[in-house]
């Protein structure tokens, strides 16, 4: 890892984004992790707060609470706004970590599988 490299979980920029719901907007995960993640989403968000962060894998649901790590704004049309937030996992709601790990050994196992062909 970098000295000036901020993350101390690595995460998987996703091929396709998932779309996902936080603070009851839709979202774009751009990038998943064991412990966090990185969307795009409608409004704004503050450091250090909590959110609730939602989504589905394979007919089930994910769902994280999660705290802000950073967010900053990236475009803004009229009153719309589009924001860039890292968010660290900070608790899980019934089976959404077991799920979250399946869901990236399936993505990594696709990976080095093209990576063959």
């Amino acid at each position: 890892m970098l000295t000036n490299d901020r993350r101390v979980f690595q995460r998987l920029r996703l091929a396709r984004p998932i779309l996902g719901v936080i603070v009851d907007q839709n979202a774009l995960i751009i990038d998943l992790g064991v412990a966090v993640a990185f969307v795009e989403h409608y409004g704004v968000t503050t450091s250090n707060t909590r959110c609730r962060l939602q989504f589905h894998w394979q007919s089930d649901r994910i769902e994280f609470v999660c705290e802000v790590a950073r967010s900053h704004v990236i475009r803004e049309s009229g009153t719309d706004v589009i924001s860039h937030t890292g968010l660290r996992f900070v608790e899980s709601a019934g089976d959404s970590e077991a799920l979250l790990r399946d869901l990236m050994a399936t993505y990594v196992g696709s990976v080095l599988a093209a990576q063959k062909a």
